[in-house]
């Protein structure tokens, strides 16, 4: 069959399959079902908009506790924490990867010049993994988890630049990326007031501070690279702007790790400018 034949097919036989268990279930898990066949047939049809819907999706979705996947001795009692894009991003994924099987009929992962580094970080965590796992301080089946969620964003990556192609999608990314980085930091701001520390949203009782402040150093190097980069916005208000909602956001956070990134941040700053010239 040629690849039009089963664009049209693949939902038909889908609709089909899914209105005869919607019939047979219950209305609450005909629901999921239906949502997740929507963002199975959106990864298919575009990618650019499953990219879209991953980045509002990344701080600004529930996040559920995998209590049962616990590591050993410095790790005792830390659960697996899922997030909706976790899921989302498998669902996506594998869909892409078919759909370029089926319509391009090449390698989903091309080669870039971050590959090399890339395979070094993932090898080295996965040795220090297994470090652990042999000296039983880590739980095999906690310490592949943790593991397999670096990797998640190594496949994410190859996926961004797979699928983009121009500027302007690139572009469009980019910003959608500020908005959020923007609503997270007013969020973490808004606790301020409380006394506690901030954490991202939808973490439940027991939030994360440490993954909001790295989050929201890596977000403000790209922000201040930006501002920092001759012709790559017209306007930098709304950018200094974001970096010091961002930066109070991270104060929030009251994360010592997060600090020292963003010292070495600060470092990095100070090394690009000081070579050039005044103008």
């Amino acid at each position: 069959m040629q690849p039009k034949g089963l664009i049209v097919a693949v939902p038909l036989a889908l609709a089909a399959a899914l209105s005869l268990f919607i019939v047979s279930s219950d209305t609450a898990f005909s629901l999921r079902i239906v949502v997740g066949v929507a963002f199975l047939l959106m990864a298919f049809v575009s990618t650019r908009l499953s990219l879209y819907l991953l980045v509002f999706s990344m701080l600004l979705s529930p996040e559920f506790l995998v209590g049962g996947l616990t590591g050993g001795g410095g790790a005792s009692g830390r659960g697996i924490t899922l997030r909706f894009d976790d899921f989302l991003l498998v669902v996506i994924g594998f869909v892409w990867i078919a759909k370029m099987a089926i319509l391009k009929g090449g390698t989903p992962f091309l080669r870039t010049s971050l590959n090399g580094p890339i395979m070094f970080y993932i090898s080295a965590a996965g040795l220090a993994t297994l470090i652990g796992v042999m000296s039983g301080r880590v739980k095999p089946m906690s310490g592949f988890f943790f593991w397999l969620k670096y990797y998640e964003y190594v496949f994410l990556y190859f996926m961004v630049v797979s699928a983009v192609t121009t500027k302007e999608e690139a572009r469009g990314l980019v910003i959608a990326s500020l908005v959020i980085c923007f609503l997270v930091s007013l969020f973490a701001i808004a606790q301020i007031p409380s006394g506690e520390r901030a954490s991202a949203p939808f973490e439940g009782e027991t939030g994360e501070p440490n993954t909001l402040g790295g989050y929201l150093v890596f977000m403000l190097a790209i922000v201040v690279g930006l501002v920092l980069t001759s012709g790559a916005v017209a306007n930098r208000l709304p950018l200094l702007l974001l970096v010091a909602a961002g930066s109070i956001g991270l104060m929030a956070t009251l994360s010592r790790a997060s600090f020292l990134a963003a010292g070495v941040l600060v470092l990095s700053v100070i090394g690009f400018i000081a070579p050039r010239k005044p103008v």
